[in-house]
């Protein structure tokens, strides 16, 4: 029986994730080739054994546990901030008034260039991060908000108001779950990018986290470890991104893709 599970779950897995393998076979073949430096470029069978050991050593999970914290605080408060504003701007014309030019200048604006400032500011550790990570996050969350709040059929507003449902109700009890499909995309984009920008702020300022492990690893040659470090906060991003989806479908189930 375990057998027999086992085997189903490895066809399961070369099915998922086959493409993968494909990749991961034609590296590992040309990694090999008698004039390809394996310092630079080590096959993938050894990245892959060395990952494990990496694991089972608990270097991965205090690196992974540090990047993956400091992604879903300043995640979270891009959450707050960014759907508070979102449901405020679509529903009140002089907030939307207000606050459009300032989202519409500031979007379009790579946020991690400001990086130097915001280490500047708090440090090269845990605040100067987790304010970057946030500033990154909450515009796409502001605008995904926004026009999902816009996009609330006028007809359901009309019939909550003949009801007698106003200010903050409405908001809460109309809008924000009408629109709650597009800020759930604002969302996965979010997830997507606080990770990214928690790598790449390891990366340039260290203070720990899977960033700083790789860049580390990288000045001394340790490219074994770089590339396992590049795995991990693969890994990461997958199973967040697979996690918010199944919430998703959960949360959303009434929901129609069109």
């Amino acid at each position: 029986m375990f057998f027999r599970k086992a085997q189903h779950l490895t066809l399961y897995f070369i099915k998922k994730f086959y493409s993968v393998l494909v990749v991961l076979v034609i590296w590992d073949l040309a990694a090999r080739l008698p004039w390809v430096n394996q310092y630079v470029f080590p096959p993938s069978s050894k990245i892959v054994i060395f990952w494990f050991s990496f694991v089972q050593s608990g270097e991965a999970l205090i690196s992974a546990t540090l990047t993956t914290l400091r992604a879903l605080a300043g995640l979270s408060l891009a959450i707050f901030a960014g759907i508070s504003l979102g449901l405020v701007m679509g529903k009140y014309r002089t907030v939307d008034w207000f606050f459009r030019p300032l989202i519409s200048i500031g979007f379009p604006v790579p946020k991690i260039a400001l990086l130097p400032l915001f280490i500047h500011w708090f440090g090269v550790f845990n605040q100067g991060k987790i304010a970057m990570i946030f500033v990154d996050c909450f515009f796409p969350i502001v605008i995904y908000t926004y026009h999902g709040v816009k996009g609330v059929n006028m007809e359901i507003i009309w019939s909550a108001l003949s009801k007698g449902v106003k200010g903050k109700r409405l908001m809460w009890k109309v809008l924000l779950p009408h629109a709650m499909p597009q800020i759930y995309d604002g969302i996965q984009l979010g997830i997507v990018i606080s990770l990214l920008i928690a790598f790449v702020s390891e990366m340039v300022s260290g203070g720990g986290g899977l960033g700083h492990l790789m860049i580390s690893s990288f000045r001394y040659m340790d490219t074994l470890k770089a590339f396992a470090a590049l795995i991990t906060i693969a890994i990461i991003g997958y199973v967040f991104t697979k996690v918010g989806l199944l919430i998703r479908n959960k949360l959303l189930f009434w929901h129609i893709e069109e």
